[in-house]
């Protein structure tokens, strides 16, 4: 009796183990960030002009679009945070020339960067803020 209740908490342990690799950290990053009920990913976005970014504390991208003027933060895996602290301009790499998509590239140099997540950024003034914290 003892050994079979050892042996289904091995069981069970080895299940827990096995559940917690499962979850890579890709998804735990979307995870994390649709978990905020003020951010929810979106699958693309329509694009015409870039006319600002930055790089955020985070290490996500802050973009700003016209027509109509919009803003998104992009999360990038891998993160191109150096390469984006030197950069004078980048550019977006992806099937259609009209649209920024889940899966596109942002291109840094030499460096690319996939985009894994967009997010519209309604509150300005948190917006203006991360961005002043980013370039100080």
């Amino acid at each position: 009796m003892f050994f079979q209740q050892i042996k289904a908490l091995l069981v069970v342990s080895c299940l827990l183990v096995l559940t917690a690799c499962a979850v890579s950290p890709r998804s735990q990053s979307i995870a994390d960030d649709s978990a905020d009920p003020l951010a929810s990913s979106l699958e693309r976005v329509r694009y015409s002009e870039l006319s600002a970014w930055s790089l955020l504390a985070d290490g996500s991208l802050w973009i700003e679009l016209n027509n109509p003027i919009r803003t998104y933060r992009l999360a990038l895996r891998p993160s191109c945070t150096f390469a984006l602290r030197e950069a004078l301009t980048i550019g977006f790499n992806g099937m259609s020339p009209d649209f920024i998509a889940l899966g596109d590239r942002v291109i840094v140099g030499r460096n690319q960067c996939e985009i894994v997540g967009i997010y519209e950024t309604d509150d300005e003034r948190a917006t203006r803020a991360a961005v002043e914290k980013a370039l100080n």
